[in-house]
């Protein structure tokens, strides 16, 4: 176990408060692809009630700010359907010197987009080898 998370659980324990470890965060549930498995797919999420550009940068601060590590940008949806945001939301964690991790589909990434992150030192990208249909799944260069 890592330094960091034992101090925190230590003073969680002395009840004394102690920010998470890691934090998941999700600027939308939008996506683009329609895989056949997801859960997309029932139509759940009411998109009208999607948090603002500016909340979730003032949300990304006040994590980092708490003394957040490591925060992951996912959700129940592709968090490249909101460029602006995501990449916005990227910087931030990483002019605060935490842990950045993002889970994407990785269909709508741009080229300035990955340029940008690869020059802030983004930590982690992980892509989702899953496809809409048999043919893209397994046909798809990676």
């Amino acid at each position: 176990m890592e330094k960091g998370v034992i101090e925190r659980l230590t003073k969680w324990f002395r009840g004394k408060k102690a920010p998470p470890h890691t934090v998941l965060i999700c600027p939308t549930n939008r996506c683009n692809l329609r895989c056949p498995f997801c859960f997309q797919r029932l139509a759940p999420y009411d998109y009208s009630k999607d948090l603002p550009h500016q909340r979730w940068l003032e949300l990304t601060r006040e994590l980092c700010e708490m003394g957040v590590d490591v925060i992951q940008i996912s959700g129940g949806g592709e968090p490249l359907m909101v460029p602006e945001t995501t990449i916005a939301m990227m910087k931030i964690v990483k002019d605060y010197g935490k842990i950045g991790r993002i889970v994407t589909n990785g269909t709508l990434w741009k080229e300035e987009d990955i340029k940008e992150v690869v020059e802030m030192g983004w930590d982690n990208v992980v892509f989702s080898v899953d496809g809409p249909d048999a043919t893209i799944t397994t046909s798809q260069e990676v």
